[in-house]
């Protein structure tokens, strides 16, 4: 399940910072800073003239998500929305979202660390999360997203479950589509009607296995003009 929170970007209009190499001097100790700073900007996820200025985090949450899972949504995401995606580190997740009454966490309030976590210079942040996640009014949630804020998160917990792949495969393959769907929401995409797209509304997993990690023509086209809009080419 899904609940979205919708509104106007709170960096619309902003100016990136970028980082300026250009003007070093060419010799060894100047190029060796210089590739220094670039790892640097690139490790962080920093905006760079060009492309690589294009950046989605990944944040997780402890305990329980591996580093490889990340490893493995990090070239699919980047092909899927363009852009470079970097990690955003690990940390805790806030006591006060813990309802002991449910034995769930309040997925907002995970949404809410992330957006005190999110640099300006990331365009979204993602995070994931192995705790079962709810909503008001909902039983659970597989993931949420504010648009406004530009950060969405999910949860593995619900995610793995018997098939005839390894369950590593099938985790992985779920998690690729939570991860693409909660970022489709932040580039205000609204859920879909055809089953196959990965914006269709999961109610229960076996939804999720249904559609696949694709978006419709509608939903690609409406995407492009999304991304072309916030990437306006130099």
């Amino acid at each position: 399940m899904w609940q979205e929170v919708r509104g106007a970007s709170d960096h619309a209009g902003a100016r990136p910072q970028q980082a300026r190499v250009s003007n070093l001097w060419l010799r060894p100790q100047r190029v060796s800073a210089a590739l220094q700073l670039l790892r640097a900007y690139q490790q962080e996820g920093l905006n760079l003239p060009g492309p690589a200025r294009r950046s989605i985090a990944i944040a997780t949450f402890d305990p329980g998500v591996t580093p490889s899972l990340v490893d493995e949504l990090r070239p699919l995401l980047e092909a899927r929305f363009q852009a470079r995606v970097v990690t955003a580190g690990t940390s805790s997740i806030p006591a006060d979202a813990y309802a002991p009454e449910r034995d769930q966490y309040r997925a907002g309030r995970l949404l809410d660390e992330l957006s005190r976590r999110r640099s300006p210079q990331w365009e979204r942040l993602l995070g994931i999360a192995a705790v079962d996640l709810y909503a008001p009014g909902l039983n659970f949630v597989f993931g949420e997203a504010d648009e406004r804020r530009q950060v969405a998160v999910f949860s593995i917990v619900r995610l793995h479950g018997h098939a005839r792949e390894g369950n590593d495969s099938v985790l992985e393959r779920r998690s690729l589509t939570e991860a693409v769907h909660e970022l489709g929401h932040t580039y205000g995409l609204a859920h879909c009607h055809d089953v196959r797209c990965v914006m269709w509304f999961s109610n229960t997993l076996a939804d999720t296995d249904r559609k696949t990690h694709q978006f419709c023509a509608a939903h690609e086209s409406q995407l492009a003009q999304v991304l072309r809009r916030l990437r306006p080419a130099p």
